[in-house]
């Protein structure tokens, strides 16, 4: 199964330069690398033209979301008939067995086109910080096994779907979900567009399974800040838009009413 991994990145040379040094010491035979760059400002470019060439660069030229971005690498992974992609963020690094303890879970025959791994904090190796992504009765999503220890019986089972840090998705089950043209909803920009196409897969049949021995640690926020008026807006109007998109009426009735609950609730 041939791999394409997608890293989208906006200025953050370092964290990027950290996590292409990892991907060297993959231990995978048939994968590539596609950087979508949007419009980064800070020798991003000049790296990956200079250290990294024979990875494939797309210079979107502008901040064009995460949704946008991600949309052209894969795409592109396509034309270079990729079977699979593995978004991965910047802010990551990757253990050499990655790749493997991913593709080993894909199952099309029994529609398990979706892999999650098994990130940890990159501060603290021995924190989890996701196995995948749980639903909530109000409409969130949450980490699973989060601050959990590393070395706790974590298995690979079935989980939702992949939490955003890095996700495997299979060919097939991105042409069976994509909307148009598009396979992540460019109306999200940014954050829980990972929810929403993991909610269209999963009203199309299809299954996310956690990898345990596909390890990737994360440098938590490292890419998106600290918590501000745009991440709050973002990630609260995502919310209401994922529950009204994707929820089937019944349950749709149940998470607005219990989030506009939450709003109170957190205020006291």
């Amino acid at each position: 199964m041939k791999i394409s991994i997608i890293i989208v990145n906006y200025n953050k040379k370092k964290l990027l330069q950290n996590c292409l040094k990892s991907i060297n010491d993959i231990r995978y035979n048939n994968f590539d690398v596609i950087v979508v760059d949007n419009g980064s400002t800070d020798g991003s470019i000049e790296l990956i033209k200079g250290d990294y060439a024979e990875h494939t660069l797309i210079e979107v030229g502008y901040n064009s979301s995460f949704c946008i971005a991600n949309n052209l690498g894969i795409r592109k992974a396509f034309e270079l008939n990729s079977d699979a992609v593995v978004l991965l963020n910047n802010d990551t690094e990757v253990e050499s067995q990655l790749l493997t303890a991913l593709v080993d879970l894909v199952d099309i025959k029994n529609k398990v086109g979706m892999v999650a791994s098994k990130v940890l904090l990159m501060d603290n190796k021995n924190i989890i910080d996701s196995t995948g992504i749980l639903i909530t009765p109000d409409g969130l999503a949450k980490n699973k096994n989060a601050d959990e220890l590393a070395n706790s019986a974590v298995k690979s089972k079935e989980v939702f779907c992949p939490a955003g840090a890095v996700a495997l998705y299979t060919r097939e089950l991105l042409e069976d979900i994509k909307e148009g043209k598009d396979f992540f909803d460019e109306k999200y920009a940014f954050y829980f567009e990972e929810l929403d196409l993991g909610w269209r897969a999963r009203l199309r049949g299809w299954k996310c399974m956690n990898a345990s021995d596909a390890v990737v640690y994360h440098h938590k926020n490292a890419t998106s800040g600290a918590y501000s008026d745009f991440i709050a807006f973002h990630t609260n109007r995502n919310i209401f838009y994922n529950i009204i998109k994707n929820y089937p009426f019944g349950y749709c009735v149940k998470a607005l009413f219990l989030t506009f609950i939450r709003y109170p609730l957190l205020a006291f």
